[in-house]
């Protein structure tokens, strides 16, 4: 069986193919594959199981390419296929943590890195001794001050999380199964397991990730709560609410008090940074 998961960045994709990988074992995997030829000859000839994991953004300005994969129109088919959605804020929340190693693996700064490095994490340390104080829109623009990155068109492309949707609930044309991140953390996965005809293998949390393993941080739902500001809140709310008029973006409720793991933003920074 061949199982295609597709999802946007920092939204567990990496967690959901694996574990589905291990649930088919033995099962091959690819990883990001940007085009049909990705998925090499091997893989069009392959009769066991296969996981692929495809990311949303690979396929900017190709979406037609992307939806002939999904539907199969290549020369092999896709027996199942996955989608995993996430709340817009926690994907805004990880992908602020996790550009340091964009911007590593990207070379764009003249200074030696380790030195940008630091300043980004004592950033980040300084988030942490207060989280009301320090909002996720000043950390964007501290970013861009030390790697030359505008981090925060990055993270509020809006209209790139309203084409995603989308396409997962109104253009596929095909059977498919739409987990949720905060259902996939939670391991509320039986219409997994029936879509996939499998019985899962393991708790989420307890997947083996293998060289993808420095991916994982939080493995929680709702961590926005606890890293917006109120500040961030009077920013995006009426954007999200007019960009993405669902329910749960009517709720924006922050943890009264909120406290930051350590483990979770700024030695998971400083640690991915050195990968």
């Amino acid at each position: 069986m061949r199982v295609l998961v597709v999802g946007k960045a920092k939204t567990g994709t990496t967690a959901l193919v694996s574990l589905i990988r291990q649930s088919l074992q033995p099962c091959e995997l690819v990883m990001e594959p940007k085009s049909v030829l990705g998925f090499g000859a091997r893989s069009r000839t392959r009769t066991g199981n296969e996981a692929i994991k495809i990311l949303w953004e690979h396929f900017a300005g190709r979406w037609r390419h992307l939806d002939a994969i999904v539907h199969a129109e290549f020369d092999f088919p896709i027996d199942k296929v996955v989608f995993i959605s996430r709340d817009f804020r926690d994907e805004m929340v990880s992908k602020l943590l996790y550009h340091a190693k964009v911007a590593r693996d990207m070379r764009l700064t003249p200074e030696p890195r380790a030195e940008i490095t630091q300043r980004w994490v004592q950033a980040l340390q300084a988030k942490e001794r207060d989280p009301a104080g320090v909002s996720l829109y000043s950390l964007a623009r501290t970013f861009e001050s030390l790697y030359g990155i505008d981090l925060w068109s990055r993270l509020i492309d809006v209209e790139g999380k309203r084409a995603f949707e989308d396409y997962i609930h109104r253009g596929v044309q095909r059977d498919r199964h739409v987990v949720t991140y905060a259902d996939l953390v939670a391991d509320r996965t039986e219409g997994l397991a029936d879509y996939l005809g499998v019985p899962l293998a393991a708790p989420t949390a307890e997947v083996d990730l293998g060289k993808f393993g420095y991916t994982r941080r939080s493995g929680r739902a709702g961590n926005w709560r606890s890293f917006f500001t109120t500040q961030d809140v009077q920013l995006l709310r009426p954007l999200l609410e007019q960009a993405l008029p669902w329910p749960e973006y009517q709720d924006w409720d922050l943890d009264p008090r909120p406290q930051l793991d350590p483990e979770r933003i700024s030695r998971y920074v400083a640690g991915i940074a050195a990968v």
